[in-house]
């Protein structure tokens, strides 16, 4: 016997190799106990997180949840923090290297 609850997950659009875009649940999974499991360190329910496809994170403890909760907001700071400013000075290095471009007919 299993106890199982679902928790949903942010939908968002993916892509495997050059297949089309689609939109996926990320980070979605459930919270599962089995209390009747032959091994005792079985019974105590943990967390599941589904990342994507056949990825999975389990058998999170309250702890360890916590843990993976604070490992997702460090790499959405990292992303804000770092990764973001170096695509905007990116793009407008693109942008005034193509406006260059653009002005001399293309011959740069």
């Amino acid at each position: 016997m299993c106890h199982q609850a679902h928790f949903s997950g942010k939908m968002t659009c993916v892509t495997h190799g050059r297949n089309p875009v689609e939109e996926s649940a990320v980070f979605s999974g459930s919270i599962d106990w089995t209390p009747y499991a032959e091994n005792p360190d079985e019974r105590i329910p943990v967390a599941n997180v589904w990342i994507i496809d056949d990825y999975w994170i389990r058998g999170l403890s309250p702890t360890g949840l916590a843990e993976f909760a604070a490992q997702l907001r460090s790499q959405a700071d990292y992303f804000d923090q770092e990764v973001r400013p170096r695509l905007v000075e990116a793009r407008a290095e693109w942008g005034a290297w193509h406006a260059s471009r653009t002005a001399d007919g293309g011959a740069s």
